[in-house]
């Protein structure tokens, strides 16, 4: 083991958060783009992902024309300023969402099929490219026709060779096409029968035939674009950063099949959620690749409502499903002299200078780059692959043609796997998801599941009703050959697909001998060998464990509502462990009992644990005692900046929402300072001062010095020493700017100045703030002082 002393890792532009970066109408200038990734660069973004998009009213005359020569100056200006501040750029192939543009001609356009009961229909559907800027419009390519990817390839090269960005960026599946045109014969080559002989009376075709078709169009995803999208990128020395969900193919091989997998969290957070952010992240650990990465913030609430907590907990649900590089949904390019709230996109966080959050945006960022610097180092440390059983979502009849695995993920959550994969989650069992294809290439190593990103003690089949032959040829090979392979009951009973049907089924009946399905998974796996992590007995607590050169590192989070103070046991053998808090950067040694360490954590909480690791500094536990002290002011309130305007300092014995007050206060989004002073309520004591209700961040500090900045979903902090007497608290409070926004759509103000969708609200309906409840803002408190006992262990 090492003698070092453990550190936060290097900082690189990976480890630090990114962000979508709307270009609107491609208006943009080198001054301001200079301008804007200086200040992104300060409050620790470590890249952007350039989104050309439609542009604004009234800013017609700025626009640039897409991949044009001034275009690609922009783009080029923007890489080397990117590199002089130590941050890089990439950059999707495409304008708006969907590859493609006028230089296709309709033979290259997207193909729609529809069965009837006299045979196919097989059309050209004029689909176009959504939401595209100046240039950027014209056909949508053809997701499934590699002539029409090649052709894709082919225009973007010129541009795209000297621009020196990072990756590109392929976002998720939103193609209307469902076909090729030359479906037919494609079809028939790959699996020896015509579809088109099949359809029933209503154009429906049997479970197996629907299936081959499914399959097939899958298949094509990944043959004729992704793949040779990803060995393109490679030509021209970029990486790939690819969003599967959407698709209508296995999602782990088309994770799998780019540099960087990346999924995104659509709306709101539920319990389910991070059984779909696993698909990202066990392609790359199945892989072995470094980066996962997240499109992190889309439509988490309404605009100007999403909260600096709300943010930190969504990374946290991220990270423990095996997330480690956020790209923020985003930021929008505005000019310096545009009145507020200056440009915005219509469907995201708004994390823009000019929305009041901003002004502590950093504090989060810090922390995002902790966690992510640790959770990139290493590798994954699961234990258990779990078979994705994609064939029987394809053969559903409810599964559309051509259907999409969008990220809400009904088709796998309404499905029996579902109620297993929520089971191995809730009792800590750590596992990856797997695919037939990716089965192909398993192997057996010292009795393990080898997989190229690494080792696993088992494999699960969870219960399924179909699977093909090769699959389960492969299966019974490894565990004949000593890897721990489990078939949940009931196993599967047939293979999925209509070719080749009676010899697969002669293959798969006779394989089926090798199979002895269980009852009881959790016992199976014991058998197996496998222990799972009891910590998340603990209500709430969740974690991510990777493996390091001398040991393991737990990110560990609490989700519960009510604090965590306890000795948590790991499933690994380790003698010293070190506690990592990314919030502050704080980090100590903790005393290890057996594999048991301490740990404390507020609801929403986060902590790292390092084991085999050593600090010369303790880990300090808060030890609160029932001694508190509440303080109750006056407190002096005047306000710093934020608008529209800055209403009158005030003083108040009874903290409250500065809205209540009314007139200027009501409307007003920004800073407000309250100020007290107060005596030290006992001598030669250790202070944590607990600021209570906060909406929504908080910079503390002490007699004049700064003490911490506080973005919740806690906002507690310990004090440096008081004094006897005539302590000063100053709190800088920051708010949401929703009052602000429904203050301006109450007087009729015209900001919304956009093209295209222009803005909507949650629902995508029109946006109007008029009728919006004013939101609480400010420090509300109780503000107390509680007294500590603090010990090392």
């Amino acid at each position: 083991m090492k003698d070092n002393n453990t550190v936060w890792p290097e900082i690189t532009p990976e480890s630090q958060p990114w962000t979508r970066w709307w270009w609107f109408g491609s208006a943009v200038n080198k001054t301001t783009i200079t301008r804007l990734l200086q200040e992104y660069r300060r409050v620790g973004l470590g890249g952007v992902e350039i989104t050309s998009i439609y542009g604004v009213k009234g800013a017609e005359a700025e626009n640039i024309k897409y991949l044009s020569p001034e275009w690609c100056g922009m783009v080029r200006h923007t890489v080397r300023e990117a590199e002089r501040l130590g941050m890089k750029v990439d950059l999707p192939p495409g304008s708006g969402w969907k590859m493609g543009g006028d230089f296709l001609d309709e033979s290259l356009g997207a193909v729609r099929m529809r069965i009837e009961s006299n045979g196919v229909v097989v059309e050209h559907s004029h689909e176009m490219i959504k939401r595209p800027g100046p240039g950027g419009g014209g056909l949508a390519f053809n997701p499934f026709d590699h002539a029409s990817a090649q052709a894709v390839f082919d225009h973007f090269t010129p541009a795209f060779t000297h621009l020196g960005i990072r990756a590109q960026f392929h976002d998720s599946w939103e193609y209307g096409a469902n076909a090729r045109s030359d479906i037919i014969g494609v079809f028939e080559k790959r699996y020896g029968y015509d579809f088109t002989e099949h359809p029933a009376a209503d154009g429906s075709l049997p479970p197996g035939v629907r299936y081959d078709l499914q399959y097939l169009l899958g298949e094509l995803a990944l043959e004729a674009f992704i793949l040779p999208w990803s060995r393109w990128c490679r030509q021209l020395g970029h990486l790939s950063r690819n969003q599967a969900h959407g698709s209508p193919g296995n999602l782990l091989d088309l994770y799998a099949a780019c540099d960087i997998p990346e999924t995104e969290i659509f709306r709101h957070v539920t319990p389910d959620t991070p059984l779909l952010s696993k698909f990202a992240s066990s392609a790359a650990h199945i892989t072995g690749k470094t980066l996962v990465s997240s499109e992190t913030g889309t439509w988490i609430r309404e605009h100007f409502h999403v909260s600096l907590a709300d943010l930190k907990q969504l990374c946290d649900n991220l990270f423990v499903s095996g997330i480690n590089h956020h790209v923020y949904h985003g930021t929008a390019y505005s000019p310096e002299d545009t009145p507020w709230p200056g440009w915005l996109f219509y469907a995201s966080a708004q994390l823009n200078p000019q929305n009041s959050i901003w002004r502590d945006f950093h504090k989060l960022n810090e922390y995002v780059t902790r966690c992510q610097s640790v959770l990139q180092e290493g590798m994954p440390d699961n234990d258990l692959l779990v078979y994705f059983p994609v064939h029987d979502i394809l053969r559903d009849p409810e599964h559309p043609l051509a259907g999409k695995l969008h990220i809400q993920g009904d088709w796998l959550l309404k499905r029996p796997v579902a109620e297993t994969l929520r089971g191995l989650w809730k009792r800590g069992y750590g596992f990856d998801y797997i695919s037939d294809r990716q089965i192909a290439t398993l192997t057996v190593k010292d009795g393990q599941v080898a997989a190229p990103g690494g080792a696993y003690k088992a494999l699960l089949v969870p219960p399924c009703e179909t699977m093909p032959v090769a699959t389960l040829d492969r299966l019974v090979h490894l565990s004949r050959n000593g890897a721990a392979i489990l078939f949940q009951s009931p196993g599967p009973g047939d293979v999925p697909g209509f070719s080749r049907l009676k010899e697969n089924r002669a293959r798969f009946a006779a394989l089926t001998q090798a199979v002895i399905p269980v009852e009881d998974w959790e016992d199976a796996l014991a058998s197996a060998g496998l222990s799972r992590e009891i910590l998340t007995d603990s209500k709430g607590l969740y974690y991510q464990r990777r493996r390091h050169a001398d040991g393991h590192c737990y990110f560990l989070i609490n989700q519960g509502t009510e604090s965590i103070n306890t000795r948590i046991q790991l499933s690994v053998d380790f003698e010293t462990a070190v506690i990592m808090d990314p919030m502050t950067g704080q980090l100590g040694a903790t005393e290890v009992r057996g594999n048991r360490v301490r740990v404390q954590m507020d609801p929403g909480a986060s902590l790292i644990l390092k084991t085999n690791a050593r600090s010369d500094r303790s880990w300090t536990y808060r030890e609160p005692n029932s001694q508190t002290y509440d303080l109750k002011g006056p407190w002096r309130v005047r306000f710093l900046e934020g608008g529209p305007d800055l209403p009158e300092p005030y003083e108040t014995e009874r903290l409250e929402s500065w809205a209540e007050r009314g007139g200027a206060y009501e409307a007003f989004a920004g800073t407000a300072e309250l100020s007290t002073t107060f005596d030290a309520p006992g001598p030669d004591a250790s202070w944590l001062l607990d600021l209570g209700t906060v909406y929504s961040s908080a910079r503390v500090r002490l007699n004049g010095r700064e003490v911490a900045t506080l973005i919740g979903p806690a906002y507690t902090v310990d004090l440096p020493m008081l004094k006897p007497a005539g302590n000063r608290l100053d709190v800088e409070v920051t708010s949401l700017a929703a009052n602000r926004i429904r203050d301006m759509d109450r007087r009729g103000v015209d900001w919304r100045i956009f093209e295209d969708i222009n803005f909507v609200n949650l629902d995508y309906k029109s946006f109007d703030a008029s009728n919006w409840p004013v939101v609480p803002v400010g420090l509300l408190g109780p503000v107390r002082l509680i007294r500590q006992a603090a010990k090392n262990e």
